[in-house]
């Protein structure tokens, strides 16, 4: 299967499949003792791409996910900062989204996975998409996640929705501290997946709350949660503090033809804290 690489035992331990493995050299420049930083730029129109980024011409070794670091806060106070960024394979102007994530709200230092299998020799790029015109992203820690003893294929998204920046909104229980009803992501997976990045982002700009999310499995009134209470916390600023896993990302077996959900609340009771959500699944 692409993407299956075996790891010997090193020492007698067993190859640990969890995610994410640890990084190809691709980005490091030795020279200046860090990893180039990257930055992208979301298109004047709102929620229209961005132009495509080079990230690597070339990459020098199968991969298993993209992960990076936020250089800034992108939050800004009563401003809804909802905003996708997508990684594209192939040459310059034939560019394929090979996966996306929500990234509006975001706080500086906070470290993003984006699991799936990256053949070597492919050319990556990045862009951006975003409510707030002309955004600007960058990237300190902009790495690429090595073999690792678990087989991915490519990553699939769920639940991405590109015209408002954001994902599916997730029903509000519109009482305080309560789980809402299960929102479906998606009604059946594509394909049989190993990994699950999870993805939140608000739906607007008035949220100041402390959250927590269910992922679930199953026909609906028969969900089951496969991950459960991922916490977090917005401030005053619009941002999401790093309470949210860095990165959100679990080993999860999910059979193909799934129905994934999601739930969540709040501790405000307002429907003014409504949350949305996307998923990449590998």
């Amino acid at each position: 299967m692409a993407g299956y690489v075996i790891i010997p035992s090193v020492g007698g331990a067993v190859a640990n499949p969890l995610f994410p493995p640890p990084p190809l050299n691709d980005k490091v420049d030795l020279a200046a003792s860090l990893i180039t930083t990257i930055t992208c730029t979301a298109s004047a129109t709102p929620h229209a791409a961005g132009a495509w980024v080079e990230v690597v011409p070339s990459l020098s070794d199968d991969s298993t996910g993209i992960y990076f670091t936020f250089a800034a806060s992108y939050a800004a106070t009563t401003v809804d900062t909802s905003s996708i960024l997508e990684f594209g394979l192939g040459t310059v102007g034939n560019e394929v989204v090979w996966a996306s994530a929500l990234v509006g709200f975001m706080t500086a230092r906070m470290q993003v996975f984006v699991p799936g299998f990256i053949p070597a020799g492919s050319r990556v790029s990045v862009r951006a998409r975003s409510l707030v015109v002309s955004k600007v992203f960058a990237f300190l820690n902009f790495k690429f996640a090595g073999a690792s003893a678990a087989a991915l294929g490519a990553p699939v998204n769920y639940g991405f929705n590109t015209a408002a920046s954001n994902g599916v909104a997730l029903a509000h229980s519109g009482a305080i501290n309560t789980k809402g009803a299960w929102t479906q992501i998606v009604a059946a997976t594509t394909a049989a997946h190993s990994v699950l990045g999870v993805f939140p982002q608000p739906a607007s700009a008035d949220i100041v709350s402390t959250i927590l999310i269910d992922i679930g499995i199953g026909a609906v009134a028969a969900e089951i949660a496969i991950v459960s209470n991922i916490f977090i916390t917005f401030s005053a600023t619009e941002s999401i503090l790093d309470t949210l896993p860095s990165p959100a990302c679990f080993g999860i077996d999910i059979p193909i033809g799934s129905r994934l959900s999601a739930r969540y609340q709040t501790s405000r009771s307002t429907v003014a804290d409504l949350m949305t959500l996307a998923l990449v699944a590998a």
